[in-house]
């Protein structure tokens, strides 16, 4: 039984895993294996029936915001602003007036970013390299923000 599951199933649920997942191949893949290995777990628990695929899909939306819970550096791009998911080589060059919109304490921040060691710069402001990179991450964001807003190039 649960060998034809996995075989009808096991494709699909990858496939949604991995459009909800920004298509990161190895984020799907484990919530995918996450999703079957509880299914392996409950089968003799579970009434099997027509709705065993929405059981699946319900489990799979369950394991996706534990995959995001557990890895805080995963940053789903519904929640990013389309300014900060250019690269570097579109975004325009800043002027010091550009940087007024950031607080003291994020101009060091990003400033100790691009001119030190990554795991250095995130031991001095007290942050996991994760929480760094989420922090520079913002901070890009608002500077996107305010490129838009001086005209700098358009959305």
């Amino acid at each position: 039984m649960y060998d034809e599951i996995v075989k009808k199933y096991y494709g699909i649920i990858y496939n949604y895993c991995r459009q909800r997942l920004n298509f990161s191949k190895t984020a799907a893949e484990d919530v995918t294996q996450e999703v079957f290995f509880i299914l392996y777990k409950k089968l003799n628990r579970l009434k099997m029936s027509e709705k065993i695929g929405i059981w699946l899909f319900r489990t799979a939306d369950n394991e996706i915001k534990a995959y995001i819970r557990k890895n805080p550096s995963y940053i789903p791009m519904e929640n990013c602003p389309e300014e900060a998911l250019m690269t570097d080589s579109t975004f325009p060059s800043l002027e010091d007036s550009d940087f007024d919109c950031l607080t003291d304490e994020e101009k060091h921040l990003i400033e100790d970013y691009y001119c030190g060691i990554k795991s250095d710069v995130a031991k001095a402001h007290n942050l996991t390299q994760n929480a760094l990179y989420i922090r520079i991450h913002r901070i890009k964001g608002k500077l996107a923000k305010q490129a838009v807003k001086n005209n700098k190039f358009k959305t």
